[in-house]
């Protein structure tokens, strides 16, 4: 899940990073590099690359351990870990600071009128993604401590 999420979003903050540049050299006669297509797909594989390596590190920290909880084989966390469903958390940790990167620059950005006002847009689902996330967090949340005391 959050390799998903860091796909979609360092594609938006790549873009959204990419259009500030632009309206920062506009005005100089500096030359523009990393612009194109395909130094922006490599910068955006880079951040891609890097939630890879923090997955890798994570699972060889704490593997998971299959077993039988209440009759039905799962996959729990290390005994060591306080909070439920933690691993979760830890792996959308730069998950959220992308999407926070990428709101921040939006916001830089607002201003700009190329390309139909794109960075009003990405703004939008990058906030829109915050409020799904606290939705399901709240409502997930409830779920559980219901299924929890039953």
């Amino acid at each position: 899940m959050s390799l998903s999420y860091t796909i979609i979003i360092s594609g938006l903050l790549v873009k959204v990073l990419n259009t500030w540049r632009l309206m920062i050299i506009k005005n100089s006669s500096q030359q523009l590099r990393l612009s194109s297509p395909s130094a922006l797909l490599f910068i955006s594989s880079g951040l891609v690359f890097l939630q890879l390596v923090l997955t890798i590190i994570w699972l060889f920290s704490f593997p998971p351990n299959p077993g039988l909880h209440d009759g039905v084989w799962k996959c729990s966390s290390s005994q060591s870990m306080i909070l439920f469903d933690s691993e979760i958390i830890v792996s959308l940790l730069y998950v959220m600071l992308l999407l926070l990167i990428t709101i921040f620059f939006s916001a830089l950005t607002w201003k700009c009128y190329d390309q139909n006002r794109e960075p009003r847009w990405i703004m939008v689902c990058g906030l829109s993604t915050i409020i799904i996330w606290l939705f399901w967090l709240f409502f997930g949340g409830i779920y559980f401590e219901i299924n929890f005391f039953i």
